[in-house]
């Protein structure tokens, strides 16, 4: 499904939230050998929206007026929202053992052990916010 929301989107405000630049990651690199990646799965769909913003998604169809629960695709902030998600999700971790880059996250240890431990967080986090991983990547 498609949805046109360019008018929508010539009114929305934006909060200026910087996106992440991928080059930050490499800086944190250093003495580490073990590596994931992990994809959030439709990671737009997963960041949910409030009442009133529910509103602003709304379209008509045959079978009624329907308005999107989570952040939909073709909304022009939506890449701001999820990186101040994600971010705020992990930003104890953050340059420690875990980068977010919008819908990819990188857990980078020093040995598998600890690689172990960091991956067990990183993923009680995104399970208690009720993230999902796309499997198939």
């Amino acid at each position: 499904m498609v949805v046109d929301y360019r008018k929508v989107n010539k009114k929305i405000c934006f909060d200026l939230y910087p996106l992440p630049k991928i080059e930050q990651a490499f800086q944190h690199f250093s003495g580490t050998t073990v590596f994931s990646v992990l994809y959030l799965n439709s990671a737009y769909y997963q960041i949910p929206l409030t009442p009133q913003n529910r509103r602003i998604t709304a379209l008509c169809t045959l079978f009624g007026l329907h308005e999107f629960n989570k952040l939909p695709m073709g909304i022009s902030i939506g890449c701001q929202d999820l990186s101040c998600v994600v971010d705020s999700l992990f930003a104890d971790l953050k340059g420690e053992y875990a980068f977010n880059y919008l819908d990819d996250l990188m857990v980078y240890s020093a040995s598998i052990s600890e690689h172990q431990k960091h991956l067990r967080e990183v993923l009680g986090r995104l399970q208690s916010a009720g993230f999902t991983l796309n499997k198939e990547i």
